[in-house]
C-alpha cells in the first residue's frame, strides 16, 4: 500500500513565504511612495494657497498706496495708504516678519501725526506708534526681502515659505514684481 502525503514540504512553505514577503514589500513600498507623494503635494498646495493669500493682501494694499518705503535692509515694507484721491494718507501699514510669521501693523494718520512731505510721526519714527500686529500668515515664513526702485516705481517682493519646523531653508518662494502707480 502506498502512503499518500497530502502536506507541504518545508521547502515549498519557505518558497511561498519568500514570494509573499517580496510581494508584500513591493506593495508596501508603493503605498509609502504614494503617501509621501500625496503629503508633498498637499504641502505644496498649502504653500501655494498661502502665497495667493499673501499676494492678494499685499497687492490690495500696495495698489492703494500713496507712498512706499522699504526699511531694515529690505525686511520691512511700509505703505502709506489713502482711500480718497485728494486726501492725505489715512493709514500707514507695515509688513514685517516676527517669529516666522508675516505680520501687519496699522496706524491711522491724522493731520497731527503725519502730513505728506513732512516727518511728524511721534519721535520722528512711524514705528514708534505702531499698535499691535495682526498675523497675515501661519508660522511658515523663512525670509522676506522687499526692494523698491523709486526711479522706475517698481516694488519687488521675495518671500520664502516652508512647512519644516527648523525654518532653515525655503521650500517655496513667492516672487512678485509690482509696477506701482502711486497716488500723487
Amino acid at each position: 500500500m502506498k502512503q499518500q502525503n497530502e502536506g507541504f514540504t518545508l521547502i515549498e512553505i519557505l518558497v511561498v513565504l519568500s514570494i509573499m514577503g517580496v510581494v508584500a514589500t513591493a506593495v508596501t513600498n508603493l503605498f509609502v511612495a504614494g503617501w509621501n507623494s500625496s503629503q508633498y503635494t498637499q504641502e505644496q498646495l498649502s504653500l501655494k494657497t498661502e502665497e495667493r493669500f499673501i499676494l492678494n493682501r499685499l497687492e490690495d494694499n500696495i495698489m492703494r498706496s500713496r507712498e512706499v518705503e522699504v526699511r531694515n535692509s529690505g525686511s520691512e515694507l511700509v505703505l502709506k495708504i489713502t482711500t480718497d484721491d485728494d486726501a492725505e494718507p489715512e493709514e500707514c501699514l507695515k509688513y514685517a516678519v516676527e517669529k516666522n510669521i508675516l505680520k501687519i501693523w496699522q496706524v491711522a494718520t491724522t493731520n497731527e501725526t503725519k502730513k505728506i512731505g513732512e516727518d511728524k510721526w511721534p519721535d520722528n519714527d512711524p514705528g514708534s506708534s505702531w499698535g499691535s500686529a495682526v498675523n497675515v500668515t501661519q508660522k511658515i515664513i523663512v525670509d522676506t526681502e522687499y526692494n523698491y526702485d523709486s526711479e522706475m516705481n517698481i516694488l519687488e517682493i521675495d518671500i520664502g515659505l516652508t512647512k519644516d519646523e527648523d525654518f532653515t531653508e525655503a521650500d517655496y518662494r513667492v516672487k512678485e514684481i509690482f509696477n506701482l502707480r502711486l497716488l500723487d
